[in-house]
């Protein structure tokens, strides 16, 4: 799925795993390229998703060779879309708990005012995907910003998005206790169903906040009105 559709940089691609990547690895990759070529963009993450468990079984010497690996196809045009992005969030929070060492316990957050800024920052960013008008952004915004903060009387200006931006926000969320979480997640597919169309670029970033945050959500997949 990371293989590029551009010629020479999928060729960079593939050069890379026949000299890193394990020789059966390089010769499954082959083989699997032109029936994953052919799969819809729909359908990506949750080929990802199946793909998990066997991914979970890997040695720690494997999975330290396949995550170097993915960096490097991610990085071969010198540039992460939102798809590579996503893939690579959801591939490192379901294997690096199982593969890394405990990390400290983050105190959970149980109060939505200090999420507030993470909140607007990811909603711009997730409102922004599926817009390109700048009133329909706006009101993308506008209505998960309700969703989470009904209350609220004041104007809010949204952030410049961006993935940085993104993962920055996912990581302040993910101390929010699970109440909240929930109700960040209806706000961002609230976002999303503002104009009643789920774009492919919306449901994979999408899953990846749900994901992020350990919310399930139900399947939007794009095209279809919510």
């Amino acid at each position: 799925m990371l293989l590029d559709e551009e010629k020479d940089v999928c060729e960079r691609q593939l050069e890379h795993l026949r000299q890193w990547a394990h020789e059966a690895v390089y010769n499954e990759t082959l083989r699997l390229l032109p029936l994953i070529s052919s799969v819809g963009a729909e359908l990506r993450i949750s080929l990802l998703e199946i793909s998990l468990a066997a991914l979970r079984r890997l040695s720690s010497g494997q999975y330290r060779d396949f995550r170097s690996n993915v960096q490097h196809l991610m990085e071969a045009d010198e540039h992460i879309s939102l798809f590579e992005y996503t893939l690579q969030h959801m591939l490192l929070r379901h294997l690096e708990g199982a593969f890394a060492e405990k990390g400290a316990v983050t105190k959970q957050v149980r109060s939505m005012v200090s999420l507030r800024p993470a909140c607007i920052d990811l909603l711009s960013s997730l409102a922004h995907v599926g817009h390109s008008d700048a009133a329909e952004v706006g009101h993308a915004f506008d209505v998960g910003m309700r969703g989470i903060f009904p209350e609220s009387k004041s104007v809010v200006t949204m952030t410049e998005p961006s993935l940085s931006v993104i993962d920055g926000a996912l990581d302040d969320l993910a101390a929010a206790v699970p109440k909240l979480k929930r109700r960040i997640v209806k706000a961002c597919v609230a976002c999303v169903l503002a104009d009643r169309q789920v774009t492919i670029a919306e449901a994979e970033l999408l899953r990846a906040v749900a994901d992020s945050l350990g919310c399930p959500i139900p399947p939007l997949l794009p095209g279809i009105s919510g």
